[in-house]
């Protein structure tokens, strides 16, 4: 659990104060120290962080802090915001892909250029460029020589 816990943006301390507290319970800070074997202060960062993410509730008994673990769906409802912050991103970098004038397109390999060059050229056609193939490496220009041969023929 700790793994997944980690891979969903916990950190090691994180991860290891929700599995333990999940584990033993409602409690106080002792329990989870002494469970743990980390530092007190290790113990008290990693609940704030929790109660930061809202993962890990804390209320006042007896005049100190006792922690219990939060609402699970949390890690959900985090996971959305993202997702939705994610999409605006992509919004916002189309809509100024869209309104740049250059367009530039690395391939790499032999078959990622062939898979690809009959769309590049049509792409550059219509807007009227034109297309530059170089390399320095003969084996590169004698493999792709056959490939580039045959979409020529079939335009």
């Amino acid at each position: 659990m700790i793994d997944i816990l980690t891979k969903l943006g916990l950190t090691d301390s994180e991860a290891l104060i929700y599995t333990t507290l999940l584990d033993v319970g409602p409690c106080f800070v002792a329990p989870l120290v002494h469970k743990t074997k980390k530092h007190r202060q290790i113990v008290y960062n990693a609940l704030e962080g929790l109660q930061n993410k809202r993962l890990v509730t804390v209320k006042k008994k007896n005049g100190k802090n006792f922690y219990s673990i939060g609402d699970p769906q949390a890690f959900i409802l985090d996971l959305q915001q993202k997702e939705l912050l994610a999409h605006e991103i992509v919004k916002q970098v189309q809509k100024k892909e869209k309104a740049e004038e250059e367009h530039v397109e690395v391939f790499a390999g032999g078959a990622s250029y062939l898979e690809q060059l009959h769309d590049f050229r049509m792409r550059a056609e219509e807007a009227e460029e034109y297309l530059v193939i170089r390399t320095d490496v003969q084996d590169w220009f004698d493999y792709m020589a056959k490939g580039f041969t045959e979409h020529l023929t079939q335009i």
